[in-house]
């Protein structure tokens, strides 16, 4: 489904945080990056047959970008497609929210868009759905809820309403044809 990674020479904030994003999303791969080039990552995605990556970048040590490729395996050698970034205003990791729990191994997740009423708000629900449509369900183990505040509010909860994985304020989304 997803290989979830990281730039080069990443902080601890930022390999925590690719660790709770992997925790949220079904079937997720975490892959340390090292010396690593895209490509080395469609490889290593088409080896481990995972139709996206999502690189986590960062900016004076906090996650402040997520880089979304799309895995094109209809063509020799496979390459990357750049679908979408999203500009992060701020994240809270899971261990710096009182009340989150851990989640173990969610098989499905849905993504729960009521509360957006921007068009922003509305294309990164979009771009989440296509990242997680071969684990979408009815009765998620995880939702994801996006909300419309001063910026885009996205939280995961586990089936039970509990609150899992980190809290992400996004600024922008920038999507790419």
């Amino acid at each position: 489904m997803i290989l979830v990674t990281t730039s080069h020479r990443p902080s601890q904030r930022t390999r925590s945080f690719t660790k709770d994003l992997s925790s949220v999303f079904p079937n997720s791969v975490r892959v340390t990056r090292g010396k690593k080039t895209i490509d080395d990552l469609v490889t290593e995605a088409y080896r481990s047959r995972v139709s996206f990556i999502l690189v986590v970048g960062e900016k004076r040590g906090n996650p402040s970008l997520l880089n979304i490729y799309r895995v094109d395996s209809a063509v020799l050698p496979p390459r990357a497609v750049e679908m979408a970034v999203i500009l992060l205003k701020g994240v809270r990791l899971s261990r710096e929210i009182p009340d989150s729990q851990r989640v173990y191994n969610p098989r499905t997740i849905g993504v729960d868009y009521d509360g957006c009423s921007t068009d922003e708000c509305f294309e990164l629900a979009d771009v989440l759905l296509t990242i997680t449509s071969k684990a979408s369900a009815a009765q998620p183990d995880v939702k994801i809820l996006l909300e419309d505040r001063e910026c885009i509010h996205m939280e995961f909860h586990s089936s039970t309403g509990h609150r899992v994985g980190p809290v992400i304020r996004v600024s922008r989304v920038v999507l790419y044809k």
